[in-house]
């Protein structure tokens, strides 16, 4: 016998399991999710990116810009002239000495302008102070402004185009006492309108969070600083005091009498020596070869003495040892010769005869070794052949012909 056909249906049971099972079905497992790799940073490319601290030298620099930027130019105006005109311009000056900075033993030296202004009389001149900086290793800075050329207060820097101006020239560093911090030598300049021309070098260390000069140096008075000798250290040049005003007649002109430019070579015990071999051989090589006269005639065809040339054979001539009484009267017969001039007024020789006479009377510092005298016209100090010397001070007197 057939069963009945819903013997075959699901049990009760079955069902409900079945519709339990559609209303919460079992979940499909899920595969984890892959997490990025971890990203690192190199420290280097940081550091790159990062914001840095200006070094001292940017930091100098900046200063300076501040401070002039805060002075707007004047625009030229009608009636002005070139002496009313000033071309300053840290910002598109390549050479310009407040761009100077030297990253040294110990720490940084900068040029900065500290002050500056325009004074409304000046016209386009401007004015104000320059400041010699160190920056120590820790970011102190210290700061001294230098007086001027002449050694007056202030301003230290003036620029002008026609009048006159002064300011820094040049910064060089060395250690020269070997203490880990280098010292800083300063080169200002100073000109004026229809005057004299001057330079300064100082040097200047660090002392008790302080700048002053370096004691070695201070009784030099030096006019630049240049490695002479190729040692590394940056020596000093100086006239050895031989530095006198004049003024040229008939101009009226305002000049500095000065005798040759000799050494003061930096030692390595880090002073400064006027008379080692170093130094001699560089003073004997300037006042080489010796002139035949301490008297140097003007070009020929002219009337007169060459000054300049005149002061330079007489500081030579004291060096080697000749005599300054006997020069003395040599110097004033050649001076005192005199022709009429242009406007019926007597034209002397000389146009620097106490000048000339005060270097002969002044004691010389250093000595070098005594040298023949030469007749040759292409002497280092321009000499013309001169008569022999009657005068038995070793140099040969000019006759008349020599001056005119």
């Amino acid at each position: 016998m057939r069963s009945p056909p819903w013997s075959r249906w699901p049990s009760m049971a079955a069902i409900v399991a079945a519709l339990s099972a559609c209303r919460h079905p079992s979940p499909t497992p899920v595969a984890p999710v892959a997490q990025p790799p971890a990203v690192t940073v190199d420290a280097a490319v940081e550091a790159a990116v990062a914001p840095r601290p200006p070094t001292a030298c940017e930091a100098s620099w900046a200063a300076t810009r501040r401070v002039y930027a805060a002075v707007a130019p004047r625009a030229r105006e009608p009636g002005d002239t070139d002496e009313d005109r000033s071309d300053f311009n840290p910002d598109t000056d390549e050479e310009s000495p407040f761009r100077a900075c030297a990253e040294a033993p110990g720490g940084t030296w900068s040029i900065e302008l500290a002050t500056l202004t325009r004074p409304e009389a000046a016209g386009h001149r401007v004015e104000g102070q320059w400041a010699l900086v160190f920056t120590g290793r820790d970011g102190a800075r210290i700061h001294v402004r230098p007086a001027m050329t002449d050694g007056s207060a202030e301003p230290n820097f003036i620029d002008s185009i026609g009048e006159r101006g002064r300011g820094p020239h040049a910064l060089i560093a060395y250690d020269y006492d070997g203490d880990g911090v280098a010292e800083a030598v300063t080169v200002a300049t100073g000109r004026e309108h229809e005057g004299p021309s001057e330079a300064r070098a100082q040097v200047w260390t660090v002392r008790d969070g302080a700048i002053v000069p370096y004691a070695p140096a201070a009784a030099i008075d030096a006019e630049d600083a240049a490695d002479v000798d190729g040692d590394g250290r940056p020596d000093l040049l100086t006239h050895l005091g031989y530095e006198a005003p004049a003024t040229a007649p008939g101009s009226g002109f305002e000049y500095v009498l000065v005798g040759p430019l000799f050494v003061a070579h930096a030692t390595p015990q880090g002073g400064f020596a006027l008379d080692d071999a170093v130094a001699l051989a560089e003073a004997d090589r300037r006042c080489s070869p010796a002139p035949a006269s301490v008297i140097v005639p003007v070009e020929e065809g002219r009337f007169g003495v060459d000054d300049s040339l005149t002061a330079g054979a007489i500081v030579c001539a004291r060096l080697r040892g000749a005599p300054a009484g006997p020069m003395l009267a040599t110097i004033r017969r050649a001076c005192d010769r005199s022709r009429p001039g242009p406007g019926g007024e007597r034209e002397t020789a000389c146009g620097a005869t106490e000048q000339l006479l005060e270097m002969v009377r002044r004691a010389p510092p250093v000595r070098l070794p005594p040298h023949r005298p030469t007749s040759s016209p292409s002497s280092s100090l321009g000499a013309s052949p001169a008569c022999p010397s009657a005068s038995g001070d070793g140099v040969a007197n000019v006759g008349t012909a020599g001056i005119g």
